[in-house]
């Protein structure tokens, strides 16, 4: 990325990240938005940006349901099928 509003860019989906990160839960746009003190558009802005340069948040990656809602999954290239099978009955 090159830049100021790249660079702009790339942190607010690090902040956007790291927000997901520590609520732990699914949060809507407007619940990142109130949390973070941002205008709207610049919350969903910022996971489309990240979507764009996967770099930025290795090894998680936002996700955004059919509701709208973002959440911060792992990335399903960074474990094997037999890793994430083995990691799921652990977890049960």
């Amino acid at each position: 990325m090159a830049g100021v509003g790249s660079l702009a860019a790339g942190e607010h989906a690090l902040t956007v990240v790291a927000a997901l990160v520590h609520a732990a839960t699914p949060l809507t746009p407007e619940q990142l938005a109130a949390a973070l003190n941002w205008p709207l558009d610049q919350v969903t802005s910022a996971p489309h940006d990240a979507g764009h340069h996967r770099d930025l948040a290795d090894p998680v990656a936002v996700r955004r349901n059919r509701s709208g809602v973002f959440s911060v999954v792992a990335r399903t290239d960074r474990l094997t099928t037999a890793q994430r099978r083995r990691l799921a009955r652990s977890a049960s």
